[in-house]
């Protein structure tokens, strides 16, 4: 069950919300990679965004 990867957020799949993966262009997942925010973070393939951030 996917689970958002930003910073202190606790939303599932379950909850109704949309989850989007992260660009496979470079330079745009880089941005969202830096826009997480999260220190020494490596996103997986499996890595969600949900709809609030």
């Amino acid at each position: 069950m996917p689970q958002c990867c930003a910073m202190n957020c606790f939303s599932q799949q379950v909850t109704g919300k949309l989850f989007h993966r992260l660009p496979k262009d470079p330079v745009r997942r880089a941005i969202w990679i830096r826009r997480i925010e999260r220190k020494d973070w490596i996103p997986s393939n499996n890595s969600r965004l949900c709809e609030v951030f």
